[in-house]
């Protein structure tokens, strides 16, 4: 086999394992496994676990790391020590043998769901500078699970698996047409990232912003580090705005001056979901959905988007951390409001928490089968028992539908779809770029310069200092 062929088998072999991983991780068979299956298992994780272990990360810290990714159950990330010993062999044991499946016959644990061990196992592997996708394929042949086996019943894969698989698929054409890898290179080497509340032009310094993490292009990009003002550089492109809080009015103005008044009128609070291309790996890339916020203010009918970090209705009624201020009538006044917010029922085991009851506030998720269900497919719409029904915003709603696409209800999935056949998620990451690249240049000539004069500035202070040796 050539080299050329080589490397072709290979990423088709990366590409088959990821969307079998997708399938199983979302649930499309088997759930359950057998008894050996659960033992082998198990033991792939011991043998994980060991090579932390070896590493000097103790056992605590493993299951504080998995916790907080993973939670006491699946997706439920509770932020609480993963109970690790209930999915791995006792006394270290990496081996599965007829005595071994003797012994744990009828025991409840090693537990059996096939989701959680992909889940460990990627988490596992990322936590020791490893490719996951290595570690879970290793796992799927351990288990001999087959093609056929993480089908739906009718043998057709569902149309999220379809829409999944086209994203990651196109997110690395992209990456290989706009040359994304050298833009990340250069990102790193700079720390340079965006401002998601304003636009690709507002490059953020990374470097100053000290409770964000480092922005680095080979490894998968985690959102706990970031804050929604500090964005890492990834080309996106806006998909929907899904109402989660409202609050109603009448609303106080506030003017310098001390002058007051009411208004009525109602504020609601947006994820502002976004479509975004990032690094996966050393040398992968892939499609995420990245999720910052916003609130819409609408006082006696005229519209305001408050552009507040937080960017919660909680803000309006709490003051915290100061009161949103906005332009009215000629004048400057802070709002604030009496009433106390309502919020979307949260879903069990989903990152739905208002930016005001958590940090970091950007969210950012793989795009799997499973995350274009729970956030494209599933209907987001706001319906309160009180009050108005507030709308999810399709931003990618195509002018006509023809019925051909993997999504066939309505949904902003089909709409993403049609995007991506279409052209306008192309037209879209091309767009951001465009402000991007000229923004970043600026700071990367604004920070040479800065550099150069204080390397002067250092050559002429020991050029004029007075410290000598002995004559």
């Amino acid at each position: 086999m050539s080299g050329k062929a080589s490397k072709d088998h290979s990423a088709e072999h990366i590409r088959r394992v990821r969307r079998r991983v997708a399938a199983l991780v979302d649930g499309a068979a088997p759930k359950r496994l057998k008894d050996r299956q659960r033992l082998a298992a198990a033991a792939q994780v011991g043998m994980h676990v060991k090579l932390l272990r070896e590493a000097g990360t103790s056992m605590s810290e493993i299951c504080e790391y998995l916790g907080e990714r993973i939670g006491a159950g699946p997706r439920s990330q509770s932020g609480e020590p993963f109970r690790l010993h209930r999915w791995m062999l006792k006394g270290g044991a990496t081996e599965v043998t007829d005595n071994l499946v003797a012994q744990y016959k009828g025991r409840a644990e090693p537990l059996r769901s096939t989701a959680v061990y992909l889940q460990l196992l990627e988490h596992l592997a990322l936590m020791a500078g490893r490719e996951p996708i290595n570690s879970q394929g290793a796992l799927l042949t351990a288990l001999d699970l087959s093609v056929k086996d993480m089908q739906p019943d009718d043998g057709m894969p569902l149309p999220e698996q379809r829409l999944a698989a086209l994203m990651n698929e196109h997110a690395a054409v992209i990456a290989r047409n706009l040359d994304l890898v050298r833009l990340f290179q250069r990102a790193e080497r700079l720390q340079a990232g965006w401002n998601i509340k304003q636009s690709p032009a507002e490059v953020v310094d990374l470097a100053t912003e000290g409770i964000t993490g480092s922005f680095k292009s080979t490894e998968p990009t985690d959102r706990q580090y970031w804050l929604e003002t500090s964005a890492p550089p990834l080309p996106t492109v806006p998909v929907a705005r899904l109402p989660f809080g409202w609050l109603s009015g009448p609303f106080r103005l506030t003017n310098q001056a001390g002058d007051t008044q009411e208004r009525p009128g109602q504020a609601v609070a947006y994820w502002e979901l976004h479509l975004a291309i990032g690094p996966t790996g050393p040398l992968s890339v892939g499609a995420y959905l990245v999720r910052a916020s916003s609130v819409d203010l609408d006082i006696d009918g005229h519209l305001f988007m408050l552009p507040d970090m937080q960017d919660d209705v909680e803000q309006i009624a709490s003051g915290y951390p100061h009161a949103p201020k906005i332009d009215l009538f000629g004048d400057i006044w802070g709002v604030s409001c009496a009433a106390q917010p309502v919020y979307r029922t949260q879903r069990a085991g989903f990152d739905e928490d208002p930016p005001s009851e958590t940090v970091p506030l950007l969210r950012m998720d793989p795009v799997s089968a499973s995350s274009v269900r729970d956030w494209l497919m599933t209907p987001m719409d706001f319906v309160l028992d009180d009050g108005p029904l507030i709308s999810a915003v399709d931003r990618l709603a195509p002018i006509a539908f023809d019925g051909i696409g993997w999504v066939r209800a309505d949904s902003i999935a089909r709409s993403l779809e049609i995007a991506l056949r279409d052209g306008r998620l192309d037209e879209g990451f091309r767009r951001w770029l465009d402000q991007y690249l000229p923004a970043l240049a600026q700071f990367e000539k604004d920070w040479l310069d800065r550099c150069l004069e204080l390397d002067a500035a250092l050559r002429a202070r020991s050029a004029a200092g007075d410290l000598v040796g002995d004559e």
